[in-house]
């Protein structure tokens, strides 16, 4: 068994909502919250043993304004295999319970936030 928290050096992850999902190319994504607040993703691909390295920690919300909402309870993942790499982590807001989309895509490099109640039209 392996600490990845350690081996990545980054934060613990909290409360009851940890998602994970594979990307097209066999990268492995372990994502959820730190203390902050922050989604915090772990993540390993085939190409890294190849550089010397091993597991890496990034802060998925880092460059989202903190009066965008965030994904933080219920979260679910998914990684579709489309021609633009799309990762996504849905969660309602704690604030308001809208849903919301932190999203990927490789052609953009970066994550996006989307509010997906606010963009739904209701008949």
């Amino acid at each position: 068994m392996a600490n990845i928290t350690q081996i990545a050096g980054g934060p613990k992850l909290v409360g009851p909502s940890i998602t994970s999902f594979v990307t097209p190319w066999g990268g492995l994504n372990i994502a959820g919250l730190n203390s902050a607040g922050d989604m915090i993703a772990f993540w390993w691909s085939p190409a890294l043993p190849k550089q010397g390295k091993s597991w890496q920690v990034a802060d998925l919300t880092a460059s989202i304004p903190d009066t965008d909402p965030k994904p933080a309870d219920q979260l679910q993942s998914q990684a579709n295999t489309t021609h633009r790499g799309e990762m996504n982590i849905l969660g309602s807001d704690r604030t308001t319970g809208d849903l919301i989309r932190l999203y990927f895509r490789v052609d953009a490099n970066k994550w996006q936030v989307q509010n997906v109640t606010d963009e739904a039209s209701f008949a």
